[in-house]
């Protein structure tokens, strides 16, 4: 019989680095003046936040990776 910890807490993935979220968005856009631009326009996938402005925690980064990873992929 297998027993399981109630103090077990699932893993998260570990959230990207703020220069990981930054060099994406240049390698999806193409182009570094443009991504930064980018990063600083409110985004409607992102409730009109701007990317920048969620680089601030994990959380953030991860839904800015999402993104980008959307636009990659012609999703947006």
């Amino acid at each position: 019989m297998l027993f399981r910890s109630t103090n077990l807490q699932p893993i998260e993935p570990e959230a990207p680095s703020r220069d990981a979220v930054i060099e994406r968005a240049v390698e999806v856009i193409g182009n570094q003046d443009f991504a930064m631009r980018w990063l600083g326009t409110p985004v409607p996938a992102l409730n009109y936040a701007t990317p920048i402005s969620l680089l601030a925690n994990p959380r953030g980064r991860g839904e800015v990776m999402a993104a980008l990873n959307r636009l990659e992929h012609g999703v947006m």
